[in-house]
């Protein structure tokens, strides 16, 4: 039995911003309530190389100040608004790749964590895009930046289960939702670093495509202080530890380890590589513990520098971009890090 990846669509909001903007709009906006010091970091992260640009969900840089001052009510109208426009985006064009329509859509898996709605995103989508009022539909919350890995799994358990169904598995993230600003280190990294952006993938039981071969995670709750959200006034602030790449790269080789050993592979087996673009200090890393050549870090090094970290998208960024270049029996290995700890793997093979 197959259950296999037929295509990907990604989507991005209009609103393109450079790093070298986003200095700018920081000195405009936030030049009274940062310290020196935090301009001074923050400025430092903005300049690196690593990356080059982030789209943020407004229509253009003019209104990019309605972020800054935001309500907690606009701020989740904003989510809303924005998360049913790139999710119908996305699986328009994941459809559009694999001459689907969306009434051979059987299930529907959307991922979130960077707002709260309920009833969830899924039945906007279902309203928006025509689905099937008895559609199956699931909405999954809080894994982080790893959530599109869970909802493949779920999505792919359901076309094992279901033979002849096609499911959509959409990972929508507004990380601009959950912009705060202070001397934190935590906030001050993720400003420079998070952008907005959705991606959807087509799962069929069909040996065509690229195979969803097997998947694996891994939960450190000990760490969960170093990578989550914390909500303070009523806020979602995001909270990342200088400490996280290091505690990654001490986790994350027995981990691939074990997912490759499920098919008897060693790392020098894998011909493609689709590593969470957390940071460029987490992709050292990765690459350093798990021996990776910086010609196949290319990719992931790619995403970063065009989108920044979107979140639970960004892993999927890298397989649409790679799709078409995973040959028949060419293996692949998807990684994504999340809060919790959490780390999640799927082993992928070229049909």
């Amino acid at each position: 039995m197959y259950s296999s990846i037929a295509s990907i669509g990604i989507a991005v909001p209009p609103c393109c911003v450079s790093q070298a903007q986003a200095e700018q709009f920081v000195d405009k906006y936030h030049a009274e309530e940062l310290l020196p010091r935090s301009k001074q970091i923050l400025h430092k992260v903005l300049k690196h190389p690593s990356i080059k640009k982030r789209y943020f969900a407004v229509d253009n840089p003019e209104v990019l100040p309605v972020i800054k001052q935001e309500d907690p009510d606009k701020r989740v109208s904003r989510f809303l608004h924005w998360s049913r426009l790139l999710g119908s985006q996305a699986i328009k064009s994941a459809l559009s790749k694999c001459n689907l329509g969306i009434s051979d859509i059987s299930a529907l898996f959307v991922n979130t964590c960077t707002g709260y709605i309920c009833p969830g995103i899924s039945t906007y989508l279902i309203e928006d895009l025509g689905f099937s009022n008895s559609i199956k539909a699931y909405d999954l919350v809080g894994s982080g930046c790893g959530g599109a890995v869970p909802n493949l799994q779920l999505a792919s358990q359901f076309c094992l289960s279901h033979p002849g169904t096609i499911a959509l598995s959409v990972s929508i993230e507004i990380c601009s939702a959950t912009y705060q600003m202070d001397n934190d280190l935590s906030l001050i990294l993720s400003n420079a670093i998070f952008g907005d952006g959705a991606a959807a993938v087509v799962i069929w039981d069909q040996p065509k495509g690229v195979e969803l071969v097997c998947s694996d995670q891994l939960f450190l709750p000990e760490f969960r202080e170093h990578v989550r959200y914390v909500h303070k006034g009523g806020q979602l602030h995001n909270q990342i530890s200088k400490r996280l790449p290091e505690i990654i790269g001490n986790n994350v080789g027995k981990f691939v380890s074990k997912l490759i050993s499920k098919q008897n592979l060693s790392l020098n087996e894998i011909s493609h590589f689709f590593i969470h673009p957390g940071g460029d200090k987490i992709l050292d890393k990765c690459s350093e513990v798990l021996s990776i050549s910086e010609d196949k870090m290319k990719l992931s090094r790619s995403i970063l520098e065009d989108y920044g970290n979107c979140s639970s998208p960004s892993v999927l960024f890298e397989v649409n971009r790679e799709f078409e270049q995973i040959k028949r029996g060419q293996w692949g290995i998807l990684l994504s890090f999340g809060a919790g700890l959490s780390m999640y793997g799927w082993l992928l093979r070229g049909n």
